[in-house]
């Protein structure tokens, strides 16, 4: 794990210092292993304890807080970056729906939704399958927030696989 200001799959990671505390517990520690990282990491920690060396096990304890929160951050955004949906929303206008197609790491478009919306969904879906992948900052602050309504959506809230004609039968 190295910081870096250009975008890349493991990221974005919100804090600075958290990711340079992250690739500090990392340094020699090799990223295909990092599930075994932490474990092996806690167990430096408690030796360090043991030895009474205090201000090391507290560096190393920030060490591996901020790691562990890297990675939860890393795979938050994995998830969001593999999720294809269309989600259903109100619209500014009484009695209207709004579409918002999420591909390819970003939100594709929005498009209003008229009648059983057929039309528009098949046109999103469409265009959400030509999207190009993207690892912009903005995408990805964009599935945050969409990620925020995902995480409880309200009642008045319909979310749709993309795939198939399911999101067009099940819209209406």
């Amino acid at each position: 794990m190295v910081c870096s200001q250009q975008p890349t799959e493991l990221g974005p990671i919100r804090s600075r210092r958290r990711a340079q505390l992250a690739a500090r517990a990392l340094q020699g520690v090799d990223w295909e292993t990092l599930d075994d990282a932490v474990p092996a990491l806690r167990r430096k920690l408690k030796r360090l304890a043991h030895e009474l060396r205090f201000e090391d096990a507290a560096r190393l304890r920030d060490r591996i807080e901020a790691l562990e929160e890297a990675v939860r951050e890393i795979r938050t955004m994995q998830r969001l970056r593999a999720l294809e949906v269309c989600i259903l929303a109100p619209d500014v206008d009484e009695g209207r729906r709004r579409a918002f197609f999420v591909a390819r790491g970003r939100v594709v478009c929005s498009r209003p939704v008229v009648g059983d919306g057929a039309v528009e969904l098949a046109a999103g879906r469409a265009e959400a399958a030509r999207a190009e992948s993207t690892l912009a900052p903005e995408a990805a602050d964009d599935l945050l927030v969409v990620a925020q309504f995902l995480r409880r959506p309200p009642p008045e809230l319909q979310v749709l696989p993309l795939g198939a004609d399911r999101a067009v039968s099940r819209a209406s």
